[in-house]
Formats: structure tokens, sequence, C-alpha cells
């Protein structure tokens, strides 16, 4: 019955280059807005262990791929077998891989911001 009760899910996450790109940019930006709350939390003081157990930023990263059908591991495996699809369509979007970029450096920066605050 488990079985049953995940095949839908399994068998509903079906991505094409585009929906794949739109929900990994979609995950990538609520990522670092998380990443930049957190920041500003750890900034006016707020305890660490308050930090870990927010779990705001996680239930709208499951929401984006629930609304696919997916679940992270799925995202992540198409990403991993279709590489050079992905990458084409990219080089075919020029806007997205400009916003893909902008927000890979936004994860940068917040990535150090947070290991300097939490030292």
């Amino acid at each position: 019955m488990l079985l049953l009760a995940y095949t839908p899910l399994s068998m509903a996450c079906r991505y094409t280059p585009n929906s794949y790109v739109e929900t990994d940019l979609q995950v990538r930006q609520l990522t670092v807005e998380g990443m930049e709350q957190r920041l500003a939390l750890l900034q006016s003081g707020a305890d660490t262990g308050a930090l870990s157990r927010d779990e705001s930023t996680q239930a709208k990263v499951q929401a984006v791929f629930n609304s696919q059908g997916c679940t992270a591991a799925q995202h992540h495996n198409y990403a991993a077998r279709n590489a050079k699809l992905i990458a084409d369509w990219y080089a075919a979007h020029v806007e997205q891989q400009r916003r893909r970029d902008d927000i890979a450096q936004r994860f940068t920066f917040f990535s150090n911001q947070l290991s300097q605050a939490a030292r």
C-alpha cells in the first residue's frame, strides 16, 4: 500500500529543461532569502539554537518541489542525468543564466557572511 501511495508522486515528476530551471531558480532564490534572514537574525543577537530550529525556508523549498510533484532527490537526479540538456537550455536563455549567476553570487556572499558571523 505504501508503494501505491508513493508511485503517483514519483510518476508526477516530469521535468522539461524549462520546468527544471524554473524550479531550480525558485529553490535557489528561497535558499538565499533564508540565508539573508538568518544573517540578519545572527547580527541582531539571536542564538544559533533558534536559527537551527527555523524551518520556514525548508518548508518553502519543499512547497516548490511539491508543486512540481517532485522530491529534492528527483530534482537533483534530473540535473545529474540531463546536465548537457540543461546547459544547452541556459545557453539559449541568457536572462535565466544571468539570474542563476546572480543568485550564485548572493549565495556565496551570504555563505561567507554567515561563516564570519557564527565565529
